[in-house]
């Protein structure tokens, strides 16, 4: 969360603003760093590919991806989303860990 900022999805438009459309924003990015092709589809199977690297379980991963359990038992394990927020951490340390980007994470 950005200080001063209630949404997850910011836009640098204005204080207090939030992106609305995604694709629109998504476009703007691909366009500006010259990246051919790029789905939210292929970003959502890179992330729960990395949540796999990062040793997170599926259940888990499928759960921060809004999927529903697609076991009986996974029906019985959901997550708190306080737990679910430590492994979205775990997974974006690896992902940046991944891409030798040199990001202090606080704490």
């Amino acid at each position: 969360m950005v200080e001063g900022n209630e949404y997850v999805f910011v836009s640098n438009r204005g204080e207090g603003k939030h992106i609305v459309d995604a694709r629109t924003a998504m476009a703007e990015v691909l366009e500006r760093e010259g990246i051919r092709h790029c789905t939210m589809h292929d970003l959502r199977r890179s992330y729960s590919k990395f949540g796999e690297s990062a040793k997170v379980a599926n259940g888990a991963t499928r759960q921060m991806m809004g999927h529903a359990p697609n076991t009986i038992g996974q029906k019985y394990t959901l997550l708190e989303v306080d737990d679910l927020r430590d492994l979205v951490e775990v997974t974006e340390r690896y992902i940046v860990k991944w891409a030798c980007v040199d990001f202090e994470f606080d704490g």
